[in-house]
């Protein structure tokens, strides 16, 4: 039965993404795209989107590892100088 999930994430009951993919599907995803596959082919492999195929190896050149950042908690935002509310 089909109910519009994306598959490999799990929603809450507001339909939100409850948590990043595994690293284990990462380090495979990682290992298939060092192999020569193209990111076409391993997003379609592993039932995933050909932009978190990019995402996971330009995370991978940049940092060195897959690990996924924490999500949710404060974030600081900084604004514009000079920026006044009303």
């Amino acid at each position: 039965m089909d109910d519009g999930n994306i598959v490999g994430v799990e929603l809450t009951a507001r339909g939100k993404m409850a948590r990043s993919y595994s690293l284990d599907l990462r380090e495979r995803v990682k290992q298939a795209a060092q192999e020569g596959y193209p990111q076409n082919s391993v997003a379609r492999i592993f039932k995933i989107g050909k932009a978190t195929v990019g995402r996971y190896m330009a995370r991978l050149r940049k940092t060195g590892n897959l690990t996924p950042d924490k999500m949710g908690g404060y974030k600081n935002r900084s604004y514009a100088v000079g920026f006044t509310s009303y």
